[in-house]
């Protein structure tokens, strides 16, 4: 095989791997202006407020995308330090998600106790956001990418928005909502050993560590209820 054709040939894989990427891209950020578009059309607020929470979230998943990347560094470390460009190639994985979640949590918990921001009501939109993205990120995977095997989550997400939809706004629907959501992640980690959202790769300790968290809100919840009771 001559130079030139080798040339050729990685020229078209290089050309495959961008539209590969910049679908990927599309898919990602359709279905986040998707899940904006759904929390902001179904919500009670007034005109003035609704804007005020979607630039939030905006500036919440903007530093969570940041995060990701930090993750992925931290996640690849030894590889940042011998090459770093080549960490900026390397796709994001479960870990990186973990450490980027930790460090958002941080983040919300420092503005709420610390610069006494009210983020509870536009934590609570998150849920909207997330279930309402990634069902438009799954039903575009398997219209655009072809991925069939995608019908399952397709499924779930559309059963939790209606579930969303139809039940009344309070503390019982968004509870369920998201045991619903774990729950359903345990049972594809137990049986696929992982399970995906967005594309990045859960374990099923990364899970199980989700419903602990979920169990302990849960719990918080409760008992801040039945204080105010008192």
């Amino acid at each position: 095989m001559s130079v030139r054709a080798t040339d050729i040939i990685v020229l078209e894989d290089l050309k495959l791997i961008s539209m590969t990427v910049l679908t990927f891209l599309f898919i990602l950020i359709a279905s986040f202006i998707a899940g904006l578009l759904f929390t902001y059309t179904t919500s009670t607020a007034s005109k003035a407020k609704r804007k005020k929470q979607i630039d939030t979230i905006i500036s919440i998943v903007i530093n969570l995308v940041i995060y990701i990347w930090i993750g992925k560094i931290l996640a690849n470390l030894s590889l940042f330090i011998e090459d770093p460009f080549a960490v900026l190639a390397y796709p994001s994985n479960g870990r990186a998600l973990a450490i980027a979640l930790v460090f958002l949590t941080i983040h919300i918990l420092y503005k709420i106790w610390f610069k006494k921001e009210d983020l509870m009501p536009i934590i609570k939109l998150l849920l909207p956001v997330f279930i309402a993205s990634a069902f438009m990120y799954e039903f575009l995977q398997m219209i655009v990418m072809g991925n069939k095997s995608h019908w399952v989550q397709v499924l779930l997400y559309a059963v939790l928005l209606l579930i969303y939809v139809l039940l009344q706004e309070g503390v019982l629907r968004n509870w369920l909502i998201i045991y619903s959501w774990i729950l359903l992640q345990l049972y594809f980690t137990i049986t696929k050993s992982y399970t995906t959202v967005f594309q990045y790769s859960l374990s099923l300790s990364f899970v199980i560590i989700l419903f602990i968290i979920a169990m302990i809100g849960l719990f918080l919840n409760k008992r801040s209820r039945s204080m105010v009771r008192r």
